[in-house]
Protein backbone atom coordinates (compact mmCIF):
# COMPACT_ATOMS: atom_id res chain seq x y z
CA UNK A 1 0.00 0.00 0.00
CA UNK A 2 2.77 2.04 0.82
CA UNK A 3 4.45 1.98 -2.76
CA UNK A 4 1.59 1.29 -5.49
CA UNK A 5 -1.62 2.96 -3.87
CA UNK A 6 0.15 5.76 -2.28
CA UNK A 7 1.67 6.88 -6.02
CA UNK A 8 -1.64 6.74 -7.72
CA UNK A 9 -2.95 8.96 -4.97
CA UNK A 10 -0.62 11.69 -5.45
CA UNK A 11 -0.86 11.19 -8.90
CA UNK A 12 -4.44 12.22 -8.64
CA UNK A 13 -3.90 15.20 -6.85
CA UNK A 14 -0.51 16.76 -7.52
CA UNK A 15 -0.04 15.12 -11.00
CA UNK A 16 4.01 14.52 -11.18
CA UNK A 17 5.37 12.17 -8.24
CA UNK A 18 8.81 13.31 -7.03
CA UNK A 19 10.37 14.31 -3.44
CA UNK A 20 8.39 17.43 -3.06
CA UNK A 21 5.03 16.03 -3.81
CA UNK A 22 5.75 13.18 -1.56
CA UNK A 23 6.58 15.32 1.63
CA UNK A 24 3.25 17.41 0.56
CA UNK A 25 1.51 13.87 0.52
CA UNK A 26 3.09 12.72 3.82
CA UNK A 27 1.80 16.44 5.72
CA UNK A 28 -1.60 16.29 4.03
CA UNK A 29 -1.76 12.11 5.10
CA UNK A 30 -0.87 13.05 9.08
CA UNK A 31 -2.45 16.36 9.60
CA UNK A 32 -5.67 14.72 10.91
CA UNK A 33 -4.04 13.53 13.68
CA UNK A 34 -3.96 15.62 16.32
CA UNK A 35 -0.16 16.33 17.86
CA UNK A 36 0.83 15.61 14.63
CA UNK A 37 4.24 17.57 14.07
CA UNK A 38 6.49 17.68 11.11
CA UNK A 39 10.16 19.69 11.72
CA UNK A 40 12.73 20.39 9.20
CA UNK A 41 16.88 20.52 10.45
CA UNK A 42 18.59 21.37 7.48
CA UNK A 43 18.10 18.21 5.16
CA UNK A 44 16.45 15.84 7.96
CA UNK A 45 12.45 15.71 7.91
CA UNK A 46 11.40 14.30 11.36
CA UNK A 47 7.60 13.22 11.58
CA UNK A 48 5.69 12.61 14.68
CA UNK A 49 2.87 11.13 14.32
CA UNK A 50 0.31 10.52 17.84
CA UNK A 51 -2.52 8.83 17.01
CA UNK A 52 -4.03 6.92 20.30
CA UNK A 53 -5.17 4.12 18.35
CA UNK A 54 -3.68 0.79 19.16
CA UNK A 55 0.29 -0.87 18.55
CA UNK A 56 -1.50 -2.87 15.08
CA UNK A 57 -1.77 0.94 13.38
CA UNK A 58 1.46 2.22 15.02
CA UNK A 59 2.94 -1.14 12.89
CA UNK A 60 0.46 -0.55 10.02
CA UNK A 61 1.71 3.31 9.85
CA UNK A 62 5.57 2.00 10.58
CA UNK A 63 5.37 -0.59 7.15
CA UNK A 64 3.45 1.88 5.04
CA UNK A 65 6.25 4.88 6.08
CA UNK A 66 8.82 2.42 5.37
CA UNK A 67 7.22 1.60 1.75
CA UNK A 68 6.49 4.84 0.90
CA UNK A 69 10.09 6.45 1.86
CA UNK A 70 11.94 3.21 -0.04
CA UNK A 71 9.51 3.84 -3.10
CA UNK A 72 8.50 7.26 -3.81
CA UNK A 73 11.29 9.57 -1.68
CA UNK A 74 13.97 6.68 -2.72
CA UNK A 75 15.79 7.47 1.02
CA UNK A 76 16.45 5.15 3.97
CA UNK A 77 13.87 5.87 6.67
CA UNK A 78 14.01 5.70 10.23
CA UNK A 79 11.34 4.35 12.20
CA UNK A 80 10.66 4.21 15.67
CA UNK A 81 6.68 2.60 17.43
CA UNK A 82 4.95 2.92 20.66
CA UNK A 83 1.63 1.31 20.86
CA UNK A 84 -0.13 4.93 20.28
CA UNK A 85 2.92 7.03 18.47
CA UNK A 86 5.15 6.48 15.53
CA UNK A 87 8.04 8.52 14.82
CA UNK A 88 10.11 8.53 11.85
CA UNK A 89 12.69 10.49 10.15
CA UNK A 90 14.48 10.85 6.94
CA UNK A 91 17.22 13.19 4.51
CA UNK A 92 16.20 14.24 1.38
CA UNK A 93 18.81 14.41 -0.59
Amino acid sequence: MGSSHATEYIQTLYHDVNKQTGLQFLDMWFRRFNGFEHKIHGTVHSFSIPHDINEKYSLFVKEFVKSFCETILREPVKIQTTPRTTVFSFSIS
